[in-house]
């Protein structure tokens, strides 16, 4: 498509440069995605080519100095409309009614591993015989001490095996930070994007991945080896496409579990110190060269310099980390004065811990030197950001690690100062830098914090900034920083588990029903809504007085048993709420519980009760300024309307709460109103509104990671498929959808109606095709993976597009 000489003109910007370019204009393509684009390969999707031609434009614009002259007088609407022409000349040629199915690119694989930050260097025979044993076993576990580099290599073996399992991918799940057994399936589930349900854990992992190929890498699994080990022989046992690659410090103990001990780099002998091409053959020497290579450019082995490297690299045992942090301190330090100092560290460990293994006295030298080498200030920092879990903001550090006489502008210099020494990592998570503590170095931190005595107080403020978090995310959700705070909360949800930990261990129930009550519609979005509920029954348990915290946790948990579609015990909590906020005097709980009860009389099909009840709370959220429940109130009495067969009353109903959620910039319901509008413009036999409007949600479902909305978009919009009799489409796109289902909590949130559509047009699709041809294109779909089906419902032709 020549897209490759549209770059060239641009100026030749980078693909990274152009990915940044599509996350400024508002729509993000990572770099893999537009180098596949441009390679000619195969068409790509209008999306990505779009977003290409738009970053190739914003780049010339703004380096024009880099651009050729006629890139310099690009207008983009006008290049979109060209292209756009191309693109379908050639994209639609000869297209049959159901298109082809496109390869997913390598950056749309199903699957969630980092990217490698630093070079992998050596392990050449372990790298293949690991992979060698998961080719033939289905559960492989690197064994080794802390410190030797398991899940470095686990990394690199899984990379290395994303394509032989890229239908369902290759899924990594970070254990590290987890304190109860019980964690142990919620993460999993929540790390392949499985939203609870009313199922245990383990009962919706199993299911989902029943008929999945799919590569689990479980990265530090030895502080809860009992529950690892548990899981894993329950989903080998129910999954026979699964393989698990584990790293810990010891093996599960499970049947059939292939044991690959992770040794330290190999080390040079006396003998083979004759030459600095003979020393450099050996991993741990390479290792150290490399990384001292990023400090000190064109650091090498030399003749002069073979035999004190060869010593340090022997003095710390060829272990990986240990190598890593001495290296970077050649940025400070000669090759000599770094052999005095470490020397100096081995010489009083030995005095203090004769009986220790001597590996891990390696270790433990380089942490105390490393440690020695931080200013008080960085020590003081790095101790006190081991209370976190999963990272630290920024802004979390300046506040949990300053106190009185230590302020957050000291805190910023100090963190600045652990990243250049290679103690703090630095991660970027949905456009903000976070700060990521090895395991190994966390808890070394932890161990200096108890140490000085402050663990208590440093775990107190941790606990009260982020209850304060919960709090100003909770004020601001209604509006256009929800999507920023979705993304925070996301991201600290190991540390708010902590946190509510924290106060049930300390009996401060009150303040543990606060937040996790002011969760609420968190738990929804996010998907995570048994984890919720179990957060506020526990919480609810502890004893307390009537109080609006109450009251709030009440309705927050028989809100979440609601959607779960537990509607007995849904009713139950309601009533108690109803009864806590009538005594406290709560309005907004007592329109709340209005509202569930309104959501619970629809779920029975009482539609004339659910009207009432809903349009009660409207009034009270209206009176009480609450932007977000008033647009879900209304998007609530269009699903009431709809399901009477009321379509302009349900129609009036969704365009009013769509304004208001594009006024308020809110984004999660607003999306959720839009798509049920689009379904009521399918049932008024509006096919081309349904369609446009399903295809402009389903991208913002896929930018959000929202895999309920995506499933329910391009499960409603093969309704739309079918309608304008294209049956193979509409079945190939239910097929996709079955497949994102079973991850999911109640399909459609449990609407009667809808899911009475569903059924409707299941049944249609047979008639018309017969059911041999039927299952047999219903499979196809579900052999598809979630970015595959996307973006094949994104390229389907809407109703009464010409070619």
């Amino acid at each position: 498509m020549e897209l490759r000489r549209l770059r060239e003109e641009s100026g030749s910007p980078s693909f990274e440069t152009l990915s940044y370019e599509t996350a400024r204009l508002g729509r993000a393509f990572s770099d893999t995605s537009l180098r596949n684009a441009c390679s000619g390969k195969q068409i790509p999707t209008w999306d990505v080519t779009e977003m290409f031609i738009r970053s190739c434009v914003a780049y010339a614009h703004g380096n024009p100095e880099h651009a050729a002259e006629v890139a310099r007088g690009w207008v983009a609407k006008q290049l979109v409309a060209e292209w756009t022409k191309r693109w379908r000349a050639l994209h639609q040629s000869d297209q049959p009614e159901r298109p082809p199915v496109a390869a997913a690119p390598a950056s749309e694989l199903e699957g969630n591993l980092p990217a490698e930050v630093t070079s992998f260097v050596g392990r050449h025979r372990e790298l293949a015989e690991a992979r060698r044993m998961l080719r033939r076993s289905r559960l492989v576990t690197l064994t080794g001490m802390g410190g030797v580099g398991k899940t470095r290599l686990a990394l690199r073996v899984a990379t290395g095996l994303v394509q032989e399992h890229a239908r369902d991918g290759v899924w990594l799940v970070e254990l590290a930070s987890l304190t109860y057994p019980e964690m142990v399936a919620r993460t999993v589930a929540a790390t392949l994007g499985i939203r609870e349900a009313a199922r245990l854990p383990l009962e919706a992992i199993r299911d989902f991945l029943l008929d999945k190929q799919l590569l689990l890498v479980l990265d530090n699994c030895e502080h809860l080896l009992e529950a690892c080990a548990g899981l894993v022989r329950e989903l080998l046992q129910a999954a026979p496409g699964l393989r698990v690659l584990a790293t810990s410090r010891q093996p599960l103990g499970v049947t059939g579990e292939h044991i690959a001990q992770v040794s330290p780099l190999s080390l040079p002998g006396n003998a083979d110190l004759s030459n600095a091409g003979e020393i450099a053959r050996y991993d741990a020497i390479a290792l150290f060269v490399d990384r001292a290579s990023n400090v000190v450019p064109n650091f090498a082995v030399t003749e002069e310099n073979r035999a004190i490297v060869a010593r340090l690299c022997r003095r710390l045992d060829g272990i990986p980390l240990a190598i890593e942090l001495a290296a970077r301190r050649l940025r400070v330090l000669s090759l000599e004065d770094l052999w005095e100092r470490l020397a100096e560290d081995f010489r009083l460990l030995r005095n203090g811990d004769r009986a220790g293994p001597r590996r891990h006295q390696a270790l433990q030298a380089v942490f105390n030197w490393s440690y020695e080498l931080c200013s008080p200030a960085e020590q003081k920092v790095w101790a006190r950001l081991a209370v976190f879990e999963g990272g630290v903001a920024l802004d979390a550090a300046e506040i949990v690690a300053a106190d009185d006489e230590f302020g957050g502008d000291e805190v910023f210099d100090a963190v600045a100062g652990l990243v250049d020494k290679s103690i703090l990592t630095r991660i970027d998570t949905g456009g903000q830098a976070r700060f990521r503590l090895l395991d190994t170095l966390r808890q070394y931190g932890r161990d200096r914090l108890a140490a000085a005595g402050e663990e208590a107080d440093v775990r107190r403020r941790h606990r009260d900034w982020c209850a304060e978090l919960v709090y100003r995310a909770e004020s601001e959700w209604s509006g256009f920083r929800q999507s920023r705070w979705y993304t925070r909360l996301r991201n600290e949800h190991a540390n708010v588990r902590l946190a509510l930990e924290s106060f049930l261990a300390d009996g401060e129930g009150d303040r543990a029903l606060a937040m996790a009550g002011a969760l609420a519609f968190y738990w929804v979005s996010s998907g995570t809504l048994s984890e919720g509920r179990e957060w506020l029954e526990r919480a609810l348990a502890q004893p307390g007085q009537h109080s609006i915290a109450r009251a709030r946790a009440l309705w927050a948990a028989g809100y979440l048993s609601a959607v779960l579609g537990e509607l007995s015990t849904a009713s139950g909590l309601i009533d108690q709420a109803d009864e806590v906020a009538q005594g406290v005097g709560d309005a907004r709980t007592l329109a709340d519980v209005a509202n569930v009860r309104g959501l619970l009389a629809i779920y029975r099909g009482e539609f004339d009760v659910a009207d009432e009840l809903i349009q009660r709370s409207l009034d009270d959220y209206r009176e009480i300024g609450n932007p977000y429940r008033v647009q879900l109130a209304m998007g609530m009495l269009g699903v009431v309307d709809s399901a009477a067969g009321n379509g302009a009353e349900a129609i009036d109903h969704y365009l009013e709460a769509g304004e208001l959620g594009a006024e308020t910039g809110e984004w999660w319901l607003h999306n959720n109103v839009r798509w049920v509008l689009s379904v009521q413009y399918l049932q008024e036999g509006k096919l081309t509104e349904a369609a446009e409007l399903m295809k402009e949600v389903l991208r913002n479902k896929k930018h959000l990671n929202d895999r309920h909305g995506i499933a329910s978009v391009i499960d409603t919009f093969a309704w739309v498929v079918a309608a304008a009799e294209a049956p193979h489409t509409a079945t190939l796109l239910l097929g996709a959808a079955h497949r994102i289902w079973p991850t999911l909590h109640e399909r459609f949130f449990g609407f009667p109606n809808l899911i009475a559509l569903h059924h409707q047009c299941v049944q249609q699709l047979r008639e018309t095709l017969g059911e041999g041809e039927f299952t047999a294109i219903f499979e196809e779909g579900a052999q598809l993976s979630t970015s595959q089906a996307v973006s094949y419902a994104l390229n389907v032709r809407e109703p009464g597009q010409g070619p």
